[in-house]
């Protein structure tokens, strides 16, 4: 990712930011719709509560854009921790496009190409490393 790409993301997720519950509430909506076998991997009362935590990653992978590599070794953790849930690395695409669909509906026009350019690079770096990290 390169400095426009940090500052677009940042920028947008500010916007994010402020509709966090009805963002994760919307991804998870699209993301059940589209991949209903996904469904049961969030049945639990400790799932349920992943429903949050979308958004607590995303926003400290954003307040961590300037500490990125520190970041990534977390994320490679988190994915390495993910594979205790049934995560399989399929599972990353569909969450990738989930978020941008997540995203171009709470941002409406501020979604700019540009911008989901940004955050599709942000999001396939973290996924990569995630899926790295359910490797083992």
């Amino acid at each position: 990712m390169n400095g426009q790409q940090r500052e677009l993301i940042r920028t947008s997720f500010e916007q994010v930011r402020q509709h966090k519950e009805e963002a994760s509430e919307l991804f998870y909506e699209h993301l059940f719709a589209g991949n209903p076998e996904l469904l049961p991997m969030f049945k639990s009362a400790s799932a349920r509560s992943q429903v949050n935590k979308l958004m607590q990653v995303l926003e400290y992978a954003v307040d961590h854009l300037d500490h990125w590599p520190t970041f990534m070794s977390q994320a490679e953790e988190l994915g390495a921790r993910h594979v205790a849930y049934g995560v399989r690395p399929d599972h990353y695409a569909a969450v990738g496009v989930t978020l941008m669909t997540t995203l171009r509906a709470v941002l409406g026009n501020e979604f700019s190409d540009e911008t989901e350019e940004a955050w599709m690079e942000f999001y396939t770096e973290i996924s990569l490393v995630m899926e790295r990290g359910g490797r083992g």
